[in-house]
């Protein structure tokens, strides 16, 4: 992926080159964290490992608990510490709804996963999951509802095709959850309208919600995709191209309302293929399936938590960009290294390791160099003279703004 990244560049005219190297620093840091975490596997248990990445997200959940209640009840003198804006959008501190939910669905399933192994007493941990589901309940997301339906319909489905299931202890645990989100999904609104506070659930936004803004963005996303099918238009160019379209009458006439989520196309897939083209798309696609196939057999406790967590985040992708935020990305790299085996051959693990980290490094001094090289440019552009002519300096200006509007984040 970072290679298709780094020849895009001198290939095709690309809008904005230069968010080419961020997401290669997001890419590169990926890389290094699941370098790092496969290398801890030998020295600490795997279990240990994913347990402690538990509780560090149900602790996180829990601050965002309490970012959730200020914004609720918009407490006085909090606001220059958690922005609010009405008690009907709550967002925690990471910015937006959807995002929220899905954090806060992560640390239900982490809850679930401890009470399975025994780490968290049943009766207290049924307070915890219905204290979660309470919370989750006071946020009006879709996302919510299709979640739920993707990850019940993989479990139920997985099972029934797999009489020897090792984790089947964990499925009643896992209905109960289901069914609290569930349940406070309906209770939570009701109980707060008794109290003047006024919000639709995640089920009246689903009932009665407009879809129309993701529709188009998809079918734009399909446009966008088959005029540049095999390398596409380049990283992060998404936006622009959606802007440019909004021109074309089948959607300069449509309500304007519909066009504010043209940043991206809230599917993963569909902007994978605009900006990086059908054949990349289907590379990644194909890799990412593997991974996760390769895990399906005899599947333990862990890889079962594990995998829901996985769920979770691509069921969101193919409506949102959850993964093009490093705080979900680098989570989502853990848990596919976690996947992987212990048991593996440690000749071929350290092979594999060394090779990785080989890769990484070399990958990140080719990015330093072309960081490098960019700066020496800037510095020659920069470099003006007082002996310089009117006239030689107005082209310098212009270099600059050309030199600008290619690398404008530079």
């Amino acid at each position: 992926l970072i290679l298709i990244l780094l020849i895009q560049v001198p290939l095709q005219k690309h809008t904005y080159a230069s968010l080419n190297l961020f997401a290669i620093a997001f890419i590169l840091g990926g890389a290094l964290t699941y370098c790092s975490l496969a290398d801890a596997q030998q020295y600490i248990k795997k279990s240990q490992l994913i347990q402690s990445i538990a509780i560090a997200i149900i602790i996180g959940s829990f601050i965002q608990h309490v970012c959730m209640l200020v914004q609720l009840f918009q407490i006085p003198n909090m606001g220059q510490w958690i922005y609010f804006t009405n008690t009907s959008d709550i967002f925690g501190n990471i910015g937006q709804r959807n995002l929220l939910a899905h954090y806060l669905l992560w640390g239900i399933a982490s809850t679930t996963y401890l009470i399975a192994i025994k780490k968290i007493h049943i009766q207290v941990g049924l307070i915890l999951l219905s204290w979660q589901a309470f919370m989750l309940g006071l946020i009006p997301s879709r996302t919510i509802i299709l979640i739920i339906l993707s990850v019940t319909i993989i479990t139920v489905l997985y099972a029934l095709n797999n009489p020897i299931f090792k984790a089947k202890k964990y499925l009643p645990l896992f209905s109960i959850s289901l069914l609290l989100i569930i349940l406070f999904q309906i209770c939570t609104p009701i109980i707060f309208s008794y109290f003047d506070f006024n919000f639709n659930s995640s089920i009246d936004r689903a009932a009665h919600g407009s879809y129309l803004d993701r529709i188009i963005e998809w079918k734009k996303a399909l446009q966008i995709t088959w005029n540049a099918p095999w390398m596409g238009h380049g990283w992060d160019s998404y936006a622009w191209n959606s802007f440019n379209i909004d021109a074309d009458p089948e959607y300069s006439n449509r309500n304007r309302s519909a066009s504010n989520i043209f940043t991206h196309s809230h599917n993963m897939i569909l902007n994978l293929t605009a900006e990086l083209g059908i054949p990349a798309t289907i590379f990644i696609l194909i890799s990412l399936t593997w991974i996760i196939l390769k895990h399906l057999k005899n599947i333990s406790i862990e890889k079962c938590f594990l995998l829901s967590l996985i769920t979770i985040t691509l069921t969101h992708s193919l409506v949102e960009f959850p993964l093009w935020y490093g705080y979900f990305f680098i989570p989502f790299i853990i848990f596919i290294a976690l996947l992987n085996d212990s048991s593996e051959s440690q000749s071929t693990y350290s092979i594999t390791i060394s090779a990785s980290i080989l890769l990484t490094t070399v990958l990140l001094l080719i990015s330093c160099a072309i960081i490098y090289s960019q700066l020496l440019t800037l510095r020659e552009l920069y470099n003006f003279s007082t002996t310089k002519s009117d006239r030689e300096a107005a082209d310098r200006l212009q270099e600059i703004e050309q030199y600008g509007e290619k690398h404008f984040m530079i």
